[in-house]
């Protein structure tokens, strides 16, 4: 019975510290979000036009780091498509990517290597093989 008793115990204490914890970050968060008005306020009124221009300029790098953010995950998406292409036999590919290859279907070309055309990697070519990077995925049809 002591021990049932001493778990429980420890249970409640350990639930308390985690809801203490909780309200502690909450309270940090509101603190930090009062702070961020509190000195945004206390710059417009010191100087306005600065801070106008600096608010218009920051709104601008925000939606550059967010340009940037979408292409990143673009980019990723298609190195992931490379990869499963090379190594799990292909994936479904996204519309306008099917666009793209009838276009390049209708035009005569030489046969491109396609991730079935090769033989699996073995342990003997494995290290001499290229990798794939960016570079590489980019350049290839398959990417």
């Amino acid at each position: 019975m002591p021990a049932k008793t001493i778990r429980a115990v420890t249970l409640a204490i350990l639930f308390l510290v985690a809801l203490a914890l909780a309200f502690l970050s909450f309270a940090l968060l509101l603190l930090a979000v009062v702070l961020c008005i509190f000195f945004a306020l206390l710059a417009f009124i010191a100087a306005p036009e600065e801070t106008k221009a600096f608010v218009r300029g920051s709104r601008d790098t925000v939606d550059a780091w967010v340009r940037a953010m979408v292409k990143l995950v673009e980019d990723a998406g298609r190195t992931m498509e490379a990869w499963m292409a090379r190594f799990a036999g292909g994936t479904a590919q996204a519309p306008e990517a099917n666009a793209g290859e009838e276009e390049a279907a209708k035009k005569p070309e030489a046969p491109s290597e396609d991730a079935t055309d090769r033989p699996a990697p073995t342990k003997e070519n494995a290290l001499t093989e290229v990798p794939k990077t960016t570079e590489n995925v980019a350049k290839t049809p398959e990417g």
